[in-house]
């Protein structure tokens, strides 16, 4: 396992610890939303770890309750390309937040609120892509 993956899951156990709450095994609830192969992997559409990541009292709770909503079951190989569609974003994300010197939780909520809709629309087109409509 890499250490950001080990990172990953210290994180996830330390919320559900904060927010008192037990999060659910990842099973295998339907196809990859992507290919159509089987789904092994829970995928936040919008990438919502990174939100959690920046403020834990606002988006992490939702985070780790994995709402139907929010996910999609994707298989390994699809899950890792996933994750590299969001990089130039992640990079305008933190420079955005960079920005701000004095950086309040509300400003840093604004920054959040502006670019959730952002990733998750680059993470639908990439879903979507190619396939017939």
């Amino acid at each position: 396992m890499s250490v950001r993956f080990n990172s990953y899951k210290r994180n996830l156990f330390l919320w559900a610890r904060h927010f008192n709450y037990k999060i659910l095994p990842a099973v295998y609830y339907g196809p990859c939303a992507r290919c159509g192969k089987k789904g092994q992997h829970r995928h936040h559409k919008a990438h919502d770890y990174i939100f959690a990541c920046t403020l834990l009292l606002i988006y992490a709770k939702r985070y780790i309750e994995f709402h139907p909503d929010d996910i999609d079951f994707l298989c390994a190989k699809c899950h890792k390309n996933a994750h590299r569609i969001y990089d130039e974003l992640i990079a305008s994300f933190n420079s955005s937040l960079g920005l701000y010197k004095n950086r309040t939780n509300e400003t840093t909520q604004k920054v959040c609120e502006i670019y959730k809709p952002l990733f998750l629309a680059r993470y639908l087109k990439w879903r979507n892509w190619g396939k017939k409509k």
